[in-house]
Formats: C-alpha cells, structure tokens, sequence
C-alpha cells in the first residue's frame, strides 16, 4: 500500500448522499454516468458546482460489462456516445474520468475512443481500465502509454492470476493506480494504489 492515497466515496450523483458527504467532510467524491444519465435534465446543462476537492467520473463500464445483453450494440454505442459528451462538457469539473470500457463492443471500440477521444483530454484526468482477457502484456503496454491505470478489485487476486506483484512493479515505475469497486482492506494494503474508488458506505443506507 503507499504511505497516503486517495478515496473517493461513490454515489455522489445522488443530491441527498451527496449532501450527506458534504456535512460528514468527504472531500472527494464519485458519481456513476450509469445511475446519472437517465435523470439528466432535458433543456440545461446539468450543474457540477459542487465543494469538493474531488470528483471522480465512472462511466458505468461495470454494469455494461455485467450484463451485456441488456441492450444491442446500437445501444451501447449510443450511451458511450452520451457519457463522453457529459465528459466534454464538464471535464474543468471533473478530477478523474473512466472511460466506458464496455467488453462487448470489442477491442476496436476501446482503442478507437483512447486515440480519438480519450487523447484529447489532460492525461492526468484520464483513466484506461485493464482486464484480464487482455493480458499482462496489454497492462503494461497501458503503464507505458498512461500515467494511471484502472484496474477492479475482482480482478486483483483470481484464481491462478495474482496481479498483485505486477501491479506493484507498475507502481515503483511510476505508474498510478486506481481501484475499483474497492471493499476489502486486504487489497487495498496489498497493492500500492495512488486512489481507489468505493461504494462500501452505501450499504448501511441501502440495507
């Protein structure tokens, strides 16, 4: 683990947990696009003028990678279209942002907004994720074109892959590493991360 790192306290695009984090001295926060654009308003722009040291942006990748079969190619083609116009229209608000790593789209579908989109915008607001399928020579092609890397607790310790040492590696070069979805204490201690992402604290309000 590294001597300080950053947490940002998911659910912040709801204006009552938002307010909630506020009042107990949160000081940086996420939202999730997929929980958000639904509710976006319809004739203004939606307002990120929030006190905050930071704000972190998930594109909701996880649930489209969770199940992909809830809508077509078209469809996911037309939320990732959605969620980087958000991005672009309020990147000077946004601290950190994920892009839209959505698995069944494919490979070209990633590399094309990394080299389009993506490349348009400061690096160090920037945040590829890795996955597994793609190799641990596609982690450290990411750590030598990127400053961070994104990578979920699920997929730190599978069984007969334990990133764990690679990552680290990654991280004594230089490289910054986010988690997400991070819950357990075990792999936040045990990787070297510079910021992790966590929806943990929802649980009490929700159950």
């Amino acid at each position: 683990m590294a001597d300080s790192f950053t947490v940002f306290m998911l659910g912040a695009e709801q204006p009552a947990w938002r307010t909630l984090l506020g009042d107990l001295g949160v000081r940086n926060v996420g939202l999730s696009f997929w929980s958000l654009h639904k509710r976006l308003p319809k004739k203004k722009l939606y307002s990120m003028e929030w006190d905050f040291d930071g704000v972190f942006l998930d594109s909701g990748g996880f649930s489209a990678n969770k199940d992909p079969a809830a809508h077509t190619a078209g469809e996911w083609k037309a939320y990732g279209a959605k969620y980087i116009d958000f991005v672009l229209e309020h990147l000077d608000e946004i601290t950190m942002v994920s892009e839209f790593d959505c698995l069944a789209l494919g490979p070209s579908y990633i590399a094309e907004a990394r080299n389009n989109v993506w490349s348009t915008i400061p690096a160090d607001k920037f945040l590829p994720i890795w996955h597994p399928e793609q190799g641990l020579p596609a982690l450290d092609e990411l750590g030598e074109r990127y400053p961070r890397i994104g990578v979920a607790q699920e997929h730190i310790a599978q069984p007969g892959l334990n990133i764990t040492p690679h990552l680290n590696r990654l991280a004594n070069k230089g490289v910054r590493l986010h988690g997400l979805a991070m819950s357990r204490p075990d792999s936040i201690r045990h990787v070297r991360f510079d910021s992790v992402s966590s929806t943990s604290w929802l649980s009490a309000m929700r159950y």
